[in-house]
């Protein structure tokens, strides 16, 4: 533990010395860009990794994620095509749009998802063994 708190006050240390020689004191940022430069100078010090939050339980135990359902699928990609075919439209626009159609399509289009993320499963066992 005492380890990577090390680590890590010396990443922080370095990330702050690195921001003090490029930020310029006469110069006014504002937020975007102060944040910009911050997340250029972090992924500098970190070899360029992008840092992701991970799941976890309430007793801080590392949970993994959920696989996406039918719904999810159907969204994903309906939003995509939708955003390809009606590039003018705002983009809030687009995600009610595609739950709207998930919601008329029939039970027999719903199961075409479902029966796809089936599959997909059984040949992600069948890659692991």
């Amino acid at each position: 533990m005492a380890n990577n708190m090390t680590d890590a006050t010396t990443v922080t240390e370095k990330i702050v010395e690195g921001f003090i020689a490029v930020v310029d004191k006469d110069t006014i940022y504002n937020l975007t860009e102060l944040k910009a430069i911050i997340a250029d100078i972090y992924r500098e010090k970190n070899n360029n990794k992008r840092v992701t939050k991970k799941r976890s339980t309430k007793n801080g135990d590392d949970k993994p994620k959920r696989k996406p359902s039918a719904y999810n699928i159907f969204i994903k990609t309906r939003v995509a095509e939708l955003k390809l075919e009606q590039p003018d439209t705002p983009p809030k626009l687009f995600m009610s749009m595609a739950a709207s159609e998930w919601k008329n399509l029939s039970d027999e289009d719903k199961n075409d998802y479902k029966e796809a993320i089936q599959i997909k499963e059984e040949k992600e066992k069948e890659e692991e063994e």
